[in-house]
């Protein structure tokens, strides 16, 4: 494992680097034994592989439903609420027309609750991805001249031209890894 502030090689047991002090905190050695040889993913690509591997996407989905329903709901008993704020209506008449409302804030909120644990999902995947890039080889973030890279740059595999992320290919032809 390397450390991710100045790259030097570090103690598998040490949790700051010997040479700069950098704490190395979060990052854990299971991953310091991966092969130089495989190319460091994108963040894009990283996140979309892990979303899709999580319940983020299903949880998304549940929480739209579980809205759409809450408001198609409101939408229909939208009527009732004369009846609800009448003067001259019963008491009992007032609580039968408040049952739908009722029924659309227990949807509205089991649909909040889903899409806050799809940001909490959404939020680990993120938390993985900065784990990824640090216990990654530095040999794999370094350029041709030794700079290491930024977790927001490629490095091109024909030229070694460094990139930006949003740069989808090199102007030697050379593509994305």
């Amino acid at each position: 494992m390397y450390c991710p502030n100045c790259g030097k090689p570090l103690n598998g047991s040490s949790n700051y680097c010997p040479d700069c002090g950098y704490s190395i905190g979060a990052i854990t050695n299971h991953q310091s034994a991966v092969s130089s040889q495989r190319p460091l993913k994108s963040k894009s690509e990283f996140i979309s592989e892990h979303l899709k591997k999580s319940s983020y996407y299903s949880l998304v989905i549940f929480s739209v439903i579980f809205d759409s329903i809450a408001l198609l709901l409101f939408i229909l008993n939208f009527n009732k609420l004369e009846v609800i704020f009448s003067r001259y209506s019963s008491d009992s008449s007032k609580l039968e027309a408040l049952i739908p409302f009722f029924v659309v804030i227990v949807f509205f909120i089991i649909g909040s609750v889903l899409i806050a644990s799809a940001k909490k999902v959404s939020k680990k995947v993120q938390n993985e991805y900065n784990i990824y890039i640090l216990t990654e080889p530095q040999e794999i973030r370094r350029n041709t001249s030794g700079r290491i890279l930024g977790t927001n740059e490629w490095m091109c595999p024909k030229c070694g031209k460094i990139h930006q992320n949003y740069v989808g290919s090199c102007g030697c032809g050379g593509e994305k890894p």
